[in-house]
């Protein structure tokens, strides 16, 4: 099995064990879905990394059997070739109508995914922080009480800003 192609198989299946993760985890926060959806995104950039620096586990050395007894062994004797008749080998371009195999056509449609996967969420991070820095703070006597009462009530101890994104549908 080709590196690129063993690499798609592991990476298909850590994002198939997030998706697993995030519908068991439907009804929790969605930083915690969000949290481990990005812990796999960047396992895609760690498992091949980790393949191409881990040393590959060692090939097996089977030892050949002799042949049985009843079984008829063919011989061929060995005749060393002259300098005259080796040829030298010919290097050859591959022709441009070599189809790809299969793995290589796998890998290409796994790393266009991850790319995209990877732009989305890159796009949609620089979106939010552009959301929040052109919002205006909103300050005022009848939200502190608001304000409070609800850091209370989800343990929140860090400071909180309350901002109007104008009409912006409501986000987490």
């Amino acid at each position: 099995m080709s590196f690129e192609f063993a690499s798609v198989i592991r990476m298909t299946i850590v994002l198939a064990c997030a998706g697993l993760a995030t519908l068991v985890l439907k009804r929790s926060s969605a930083s915690i879905r969000c949290a481990v959806w990005t812990i796999a995104l960047l396992c895609g950039f760690l498992v091949p990394l980790a393949d191409s620096l881990l040393p590959q586990p060692a090939r097996l050395n089977l030892p050949v059997l002799p042949a049985k007894e009843s079984e008829t062994v063919v011989v061929r004797s060995f005749v060393p070739e002259t300098a005259e008749t080796v040829a030298a080998p010919v290097a050859r371009a591959p022709s441009a109508s070599t189809p790809l195999p299969i793995s290589d056509w796998f890998a290409i449609v796994w790393t266009v995914g991850f790319v995209y996967s990877i732009g989305r969420l890159i796009a949609a991070s620089l979106s939010a922080r552009s959301l929040v820095q052109r919002s205006p703070v909103r300050f005022g006597a009848m939200w502190i009480p608001l304000m409070s009462g609800l850091r209370n009530e989800l343990s929140v101890s860090q400071h909180v800003e309350l901002r109007d994104g104008g009409v912006t549908p409501p986000l987490t």
